[in-house]
């Protein structure tokens, strides 16, 4: 039997409106060496019947179901299950260009790379109507033919402000994933920047494809759009531990001066979208103290400060500064 080229890891809950569209647009790829690991997420709808029905009809799709345990847990399952060479991870409610997986392939096979970065586009309704009036690409900053080290990617990104963490653009080798021990962290929101942080530093060979292949759709029942309390709060807590391990890799990176300073630059960047939660959308006190609490004890405060290189940034460093000792005195108060 002749290898598998490509596993589609393809992550599934409740996402009966979408699930036909995106698994055509897998079903369509002109890589005719793949298969699509489908993990049902413990599903309530329509979801697993839709899978398991799809699967009768073809067999590239193999259904693997589990209790609800979150997109990393989907995700990590999924690469268990894997077997193709190179690993791709694509969203049930997503789009992907027929072309896009015979392309990276391809490239990285060509080039002799790690991984490829891909780019891909917004959409909110019909994918092909963007492809067809030239949807603006996600990406447009990146050392287009050229060959960079993980390192080297992740400095020149972040210096022209377009580290972009999304796994789904992410056209990986097995090898390669199997010897960096990357998984994805288990009940934590954004899980893609965690990844990335450990990802990318091991590699050796990155390239890039510029033609924007993947559609990534507006979803308003997607996770970041749950504007629950209890959702709101785990997107907080996941940022803390975000910016903790931003911290702790920068901190390990002594001997290299650049890299260091760039990952405490992003770390100042993502205090921003803590900030946004707290601040607007985080709106009970006791949830509040509490997270800014966890704030103080991972010592995050200076690590902001480290990573302010322009008056935005030495702003937001300041705001998070003074709301900790608004909330420390706050839960002083209290303990009183």
């Amino acid at each position: 039997m002749n290898a598998i080229q490509v596993s589609i890891i393809f992550p599934v809950f409740n996402a009966e409106s979408y699930l036909r569209s995106s698994l055509t647009s897998l079903l369509n790829q002109t890589e005719t060496s793949l298969e699509i690991i489908a993990v049902d997420d413990g599903s309530t709808d329509l979801s697993l019947e839709l899978l398991q029905h799809a699967a009768q009809q073809d067999s590239r799709i193999i259904v693997v179901s589990q209790a609800n345990r979150g997109l990393s847990a989907a995700r990590n399952r999924g690469i268990e299950q894997a077997r193709g060479r190179w690993i791709a991870f694509v969203d049930s409610d997503d789009w992907l260009d027929p072309r896009a997986l015979e392309t990276w392939r391809q490239q990285a096979e060509q080039q002799q790379l790690d991984f490829v970065i891909g780019n891909g586009f917004v959409f909110s309704a019909d994918p092909a109507a963007y492809v067809a009036g030239n949807a603006k690409p996600l990406l447009q900053r990146q050392t287009w033919g050229k060959v960079l080290s993980g390192r080297d990617w992740i400095v020149h990104s972040i210096g022209v402000g377009e580290w972009r963490h999304f796994a789904w653009l992410q056209f990986i080798r097995r090898e390669f994933l199997d010897r960096s021990q990357t998984r994805f962290i288990e009940g934590i929101v954004h899980e893609d920047i965690l990844w990335t942080l450990q990802l990318a530093p091991a590699a050796q060979r990155i390239g890039f494809c510029a033609a924007p292949f993947y559609g990534y759709r507006i979803n308003p029942q997607s996770i970041t759009n749950d504007l629950s309390l209890t959702a709101r709060a785990k997107r907080a807590q996941s940022y803390l531990l975000i910016m903790d391990r931003l911290a702790q890799t920068a901190d390990s990176q002594s001997a290299d001066r650049v890299f260091r300073r760039a990952l405490q630059r992003h770390n100042n960047k993502q205090s921003k979208n803590f900030l946004k939660l707290m601040h607007r959308k985080i709106d009970d006190p006791a949830i509040a103290r509490e997270l800014w609490r966890e704030f103080s004890q991972r010592r995050l405060g200076r690590e902001i400060f480290k990573g302010a290189s322009n008056p935005a940034a030495l702003w937001r460093a300041l705001r998070c500064w003074s709301s900790a000792r608004k909330f420390d005195r706050e839960s002083a108060d209290h303990s009183t």
